[in-house]
């Protein structure tokens, strides 16, 4: 057994920005603003990001300070692995508002929203069926906060989404095919979309025998955990 991740190893590890769109599937321009002002670059100098997907983001754009002018930043959350998002406070000149401004994994992004727009959930299953990596941006005026905690975090509007590209590895199938060969199995353990993975191995020739997800693997006796860990090829979201 040869257990693998699959960003770099089975993917081209090179994350392009490809669209922000809303929760119907509309390229939006709005969503994409947001998505430059909750990046892990300061938009009022620039400069490099940590975060892959953020650079992808903020070096798409020409001019991306020109989206993000007249907005200061007042407060910022860093991503954690519990939250899996991050959120920056901003006020905007144009307006006069504050606003809390969140993005991070969907599931997690949407579970905070109110009123999520039926159109939000076709648009993130096309997204994920077509092996996207898809962020989610939601929003709330929040006027007098001058910091964030996790418990502000809620109550938010879903603005869209934001969709990125990693491409499988084509020297990946040849290598997978040679390892079918030898009668090595091989499992996959990624911290993406479920359905992003199970896409990525559909395209390289993995044979997916069953797929789940650390939550749902947490929830598991010993016994049934042995028996899952046997019949499972993609471990996702862990």
């Amino acid at each position: 057994i040869l257990i693998t991740d699959k960003t770099v190893t089975l993917t081209e590890g090179h994350i392009s920005f490809a669209d922000a769109v809303d929760p119907a599937g509309a390229s939006s321009a709005e969503v994409l603003r947001l998505g430059l002002l909750a990046t892990d670059v300061d938009p009022a100098t620039g400069g490099a990001s940590g975060n892959d997907m953020d650079a992808a983001l903020w070096e798409s754009r020409p001019d991306p300070q020109a989206l993000t002018a007249g907005v200061t930043r007042v407060a910022e959350l860093p991503f954690d692995h519990t939250r899996r998002a991050a959120s920056v406070l901003i006020d905007e000149s144009r307006t006069g508002t504050r606003t809390l401004v969140l993005k991070g994994a969907p599931e997690q992004v949407l579970g905070l929203c109110v009123d999520v727009p039926a159109a939000a959930a076709p648009t993130l299953d096309a997204l994920f069926a077509d092996g996207r990596r898809v962020v989610a941006v939601a929003e709330r005026a929040t006027p007098g906060l001058t910091a964030i905690t996790p418990a502000d975090e809620h109550g938010l509007t879903l603005a869209g989404f934001l969709v990125f590209a990693d491409n499988p590895k084509a020297a990946a199938k040849e290598s997978l095919a040679k390892l079918a060969e030898l009668e090595i199995d091989v499992k996959v353990a990624t911290g993406d979309n479920p359905q992003v993975a199970e896409k990525v191995c559909g395209d390289l020739g993995l044979t997916v025998r069953g797929v789940t997800t650390g939550a749902e693997m947490e929830r598991l006796s010993a016994a049934d955990f042995d028996d899952m860990v046997s019949n499972t090829t993609i471990f996702a979201r862990v």
